[in-house]
This record gives C-alpha cells, sequence and structure tokens, in this order.
C-alpha cells in the first residue's frame, strides 16, 4: 500500500516538475501536469482499494504524461501487486538509473532510492527456468515461453519468469513439436528437457514414365478387310464358278468342231463358252484385287497401336484359303 509520505511525494514532485531534468522529452504544459495529478490521484485511490489492474492503468497515464521517476514507481508497485515481477523488476532498473541532477527535487531522489531497493529485492523472487530441447533430426530448435521466443544456444536456454503457471514449446525442423506445462514459485530453480520425435520425410512422388508418342490408328485397315474379304470372296467363287461352266461347255464343241470351225447350231454354244471364260477371268482378277485390298489391312491391323487404353483386348487379324469339292474361298478373322 502507498503511504501518506509517498502521496506527499508524488504531488511535490508533479509541482517542481519543471525544475526537473527529463531527458528527451518536452517539459510538459500546465494542463499536462495538472491531468497528470489526476491519474496520480486515481492511481493511489485504485491501488489502496485493491485494484492493481485499475492503478496500473491510471500510473500509466500518468507516466506517458511527465515521464518522472514517481509516476513510474507507481506502475512498477502495481506490476508487483499484480505478480507481474519481471516487469516491475525491469521498471524499477529504469527509474534507479536515471542520472541524478544536482536541482532534482527530494522526491525524485525517494523515488530512484526505492526503485533500487525494490529491484533488488525482486531479483531472489523471480523464478529462473533452464531448458533443454533436443530433436533426434538435429534441426534447429526454437523455443516460445508462453508464446515469447526464447534465446537458445545450440539445445540449451534459460529464462526467468513470473511465479505461476507457464507454457513450454518447442519446435525444430524434421520432428514433431513439444509441448510441456510447468508451474514455478517465487525464486524457484527448474528445469525442462523436451525431446521432439524425429518425423518421417515423405516419400517424393516417383516421376511418370515417358510414354512414347503413340501411332496414329489407321483409319482404312477395318474397311479394307471387311471390302478386300468380300470382292475376294465373291471374285473367287464367280471365278470358279464360271470357269468350270466355261469348261464344260467347251468339252463337246472338241468332239464336233475342227480345226476351229464349228457348225452352225454350235457356234451359240461356243459364244456362250467363250463369253463364261471372259467372265471367270475377270472374276478372278478381282478376287485377286480383293486379296491384296485384304492382305494390306490385315498389315494395318496387326500394326497400328491405338491412342487410348481400351477394355477390350486387342485382336490379331488371320486370313487363310479355304477350298472344298466344287469351289474355292479366302477367309478371314479377328482373332
Amino acid at each position: 500500500m502507498i503511504r501518506a509520505s509517498d502521496l506527499r511525494h508524488v504531488a511535490l514532485a508533479l509541482g517542481v516538475l519543471t525544475l526537473a531534468p527529463r531527458l528527451a522529452h518536452a517539459q510538459p504544459s500546465a494542463v499536462e501536469k495538472e491531468t497528470a495529478r489526476t491519474w496520480v490521484a486515481k492511481g493511489n485511490e485504485r491501488f489502496e482499494a485493491d485494484d492493481p489492474e485499475g492503478a496500473l492503468e491510471a500510473f500509466r497515464k500518468a507516466d506517458e504524461i511527465v515521464h518522472a521517476p514517481t509516476t513510474a514507481l507507481g506502475v512498477g508497485r502495481a506490476l508487483v501487486k499484480l505478480g507481474r515481477l519481471v516487469e516491475a523488476r525491469d521498471v524499477f532498473l529504469r527509474i534507479a538509473r536515471i542520472p541524478e541532477s544536482p536541482d532534482e527535487s527530494s522526491a525524485f531522489r525517494s523515488a530512484r532510492d526505492e526503485a533500487a531497493r525494490s529491484a533488488d529485492a525482486l531479483a531472489s523472487r523471480i523464478a529462473t527456468l533452464t531448458l533443454r530441447v533436443s530433436c533426434a533430426s538435429e534441426g534447429a530448435v526454437r523455443v516460445t515461453v508462453d508464446g515469447q521466443t526464447v534465446p537458445m544456444n545450440g539445445e540449451a536456454g534459460m529464462v526467468r519468469l513470473d511465479p505461476g503457471s507457464h507454457t513450454i514449446r518447442g519446435a525444430a525442423s524434421g520432428c514433431s513439436d513439444g509441448v510441456q506445462q510447468i508451474e514455478v514459485g517465487e525464486g524457484q530453480q527448474a528445469g525442462v528437457e523436451l525431446s521432439l520425435a524425429r518425423v518421417s520425410a515423405p516419400r517424393a512422388p516417383a516421376k511418370p514414365r515417358a510414354a512414347h508418342p503413340p501411332r496414329s490408328e489407321s483409319p482404312v485397315a477395318i474397311p479394307l478387310i471387311a471390302a478386300g474379304s468380300v470382292v475376294a470372296g465373291l471374285g473367287l467363287a464367280v471365278g470358279i464358278g464360271t470357269g468350270a461352266a466355261s469348261l464344260d461347255a467347251a468339252s463337246g464343241l472338241r468332239d464336233v468342231c475342227s480345226d476351229g470351225i464349228c457348225p452352225t447350231k454350235e457356234e451359240e454354244r461356243g459364244s456362250r463358252a467363250l463369253t463364261l471364260a471372259h467372265v471367270s477371268t475377270t472374276s478372278f482378277v478381282l478376287a485377286g484385287a480383293g486379296a491384296i485390298g485384304l492382305v494390306t489391312g490385315v498389315v494395318l491391323w496387326n500394326t497400328q497401336e491405338p491412342r487410348k487404353e481400351s477394355t477390350m483386348t486387342r485382336r490379331a487379324a488371320t486370313l487363310r484359303f479355304v477350298v472344298g469339292p466344287s469351289y474355292g474361298a479366302l477367309a478371314g478373322e479377328l482373332e
């Protein structure tokens, strides 16, 4: 609790601010000084009412205006009451290091002396936490305590903490994160060790093999096979049939014709035999052309490579001649 003498010191300090050395800050105006006095009074009121949060806010507003040792002292006291010892000691050390001035007020000197004593007293109340965080992958270790980064020397580090509960997090490349909660008391010396487990690196996806550029499918293979089969089959059948009929018609003429001269009544028979012979020859020529088309289509079919995969199995084309007692044919099939 702030004593009555402290209140008088604060009021006196604010009354002589124009004589106090305040480095790097402009002298406050009369309005600013009066505003600071109001905030100091409010801070004292909140402090005595056991409201350290309200007191801290008021003292900080006053200190932002006048930057005096006395207002900063109020900030430090409120932080101590809140248990924020590390911040409070930093404020006290800042006050204690303000250079003395021959014409400074006794309130400023008193505030500096009290701040120095308070800083020394807090040094033994602040907890010390020693950290050791290791990563199996030997990656660089990163550690935070309550979200604040802690400087690490390799795997080791040290941090000063307020009494209470704290969260330590460790991370490193190639290892899983580690988290640990710890409770420390005033002045306690504690240690935390985090051993981070190695994380297996994901396998790089296999590079797809370069596919050979597919050959273009022949658009005429199937038509050639179909048309060639029909033409060759019909031509062969017609050629054999008409050839046999021509031979049969001509066979009787040998007996009645002499030296190529036939009786008049046999001329029609000879003409029919000749016509059948021409038809047979033409049919065999067409059968040959059809066979050529069929063979060409089979070759194209067996050498082409489809552009897209198909669920149907590729079938090969085969070709064979079929000869019967009174006929001959060219047959083909897709296997």
